[in-house]
């Protein structure tokens, strides 16, 4: 049986989404929420921009921190 494409494409996209992934955990401070190479003022008023359209948007907070992580690795 050949080596079908279909394979070779799941291993390169499994591979891309682990590298991104270790790339992310690796470049991200979770004691101070923020990247490392960026200015902190401007992690300062984009969280804060975001955190109070959220407050009043949910209760559920464990989905409240995800959504706030995911913020940063978009805008960032």
């Amino acid at each position: 049986m050949p080596f079908d494409l279909d394979v070779l494409f799941m291993i390169f996209s499994f591979i891309t989404i682990f590298f991104t992934f270790v790339y992310i955990v690796k470049n991200y401070d979770l004691s101070l929420g923020i990247y490392h190479n960026i200015d902190i003022s401007k992690a300062k008023d984009c969280y804060f921009k975001y955190i109070m359209l959220n407050k009043l948007s949910t209760k559920n907070y464990d989905t409240y921190n995800k959504f706030q992580l995911w913020l940063y690795v978009v805008e960032f």
